[in-house]
């Protein structure tokens, strides 16, 4: 998986990744298994407004619990168990998956060094769109004095044809 393909299935920035995994030492592979748990870990950042290291500490904590159902995963209670933490693991996890798919399907990676300059025949471009060109090849097969020739003699034909536009 590359880091633009990670980040899109996170939800986050290439940039926000990078960052989250440099401040919490983990090597730069990226994984469906890390890619949930940082899913996970950016919902509870979101949604609870935890640290980075709680969350991702959270996180592993509902990935351990879950058991694949629709059911909410209870991670951190209080200690007066007034207030919990519970999260639809599922949704995550799908949410997940979803934009894993989109960004393999409809982003394309970039490719390295410079475009490739494809060498195209007008001509055949020409043919391509519908042109008859046995015109021009004919003339471009004739000589340049027979070419001026045939020059003089349609501007001389043009010349008489104004004549008489002109005066009928």
């Amino acid at each position: 998986m590359t880091l633009a393909e990670f980040a899109a299935s996170v939800g986050a920035t290439p940039k926000w990744v990078l960052n989250a995994m440099s401040a919490l030492k983990i090597p730069l592979i990226y994984t469906a298994c890390l890619g949930r748990q940082f899913a996970t870990a950016r919902e509870i950042m979101v949604e609870f407004d935890a640290s980075l290291e709680r969350a991702m500490l959270y996180a592993g904590c509902a990935l351990a619990l879950w058991n694949g159902q629709r059911t909410l995963v209870r991670v951190a209670r209080s200690d007066d168990s007034d207030v919990a933490i519970e999260l639809d693991v599922f949704r995550i996890i799908s949410r997940f998956y979803t934009r894993l798919s989109a960004a393999r399907s409809l982003q394309r990676e970039r490719q390295r060094g410079r475009p490739v300059q494809r060498v195209v025949d007008p001509l055949q471009t020409a043919r391509t769109w519908g042109l008859d060109l046995s015109l021009l090849q004919l003339n471009l097969n004739l000589t340049p004095a027979k070419r001026i020739a045939q020059h003089d003699a349609m501007s001389s034909f043009r010349r008489n044809v104004r004549r008489v536009a002109e005066h009928p």
